[in-house]
């Protein structure tokens, strides 16, 4: 097999089951990689890579992974990086009801893990002071306020009479 049957057959086992922007990088990544090589290496190169069809089955698989990140709303760079792959399967598809489903909210940003526990320390900082700060409001309450109402409860009591 040479280079050009090799493209060809990954072209042809990508076509309609990929959107051609994804095909085309693919090509070109794989025409980059083998290069222009003597027809040993190339051959060499050939064999290392394998059956076409098999790379062409796992960038199809990849894809409709990547699809469904982004219809679960796992991660919005796929959204950004697959957005023609989107446009492209809502148009075969037909189906207007899919349009604005991969939408995500602003709060289930992919966030770095460091982020999310700086969150989560700021969060358990913040209920640490409100709980402080009502214990320190319970304690003056039941050391002033509960006298200062007793005596103003007496106070009503003894002025109705």
């Amino acid at each position: 097999m040479t280079k050009l049957e090799f493209l060809d057959i990954l072209r042809q086992s990508l076509y309609k089951e990929v959107n051609p922007d994804i095909i085309e990088q693919n090509i070109k990544y794989y025409d980059q990689y083998i290069g222009n090589r003597s027809q040993e290496e190339e051959q060499s190169v050939l064999n290392e890579l394998g059956d076409p069809r098999l790379i062409a089955r796992t960038i199809i698989e990849s894809e409709k992974i990547a699809q469904q990140k982004v219809k679960h709303g796992s991660n919005p760079n796929y959204q950004e990086n697959y957005s023609s792959q989107e446009s492209y399967n809502e148009e075969n598809e037909n189906n207007d009801q899919n349009r604005f489903r991969h939408r995500r909210p602003f709060l289930y940003t992919n966030l770095k893990w460091y982020h999310k526990l700086i969150a989560i320390l700021v969060i358990i900082l913040i209920l640490m002071i409100l709980f402080f700060v009502g214990r320190i409001i319970i304690g003056f309450m039941f050391t002033f306020g509960l006298p200062l109402l007793l005596i103003l409860f007496v106070f009503y009591i003894f002025r109705r009479r």
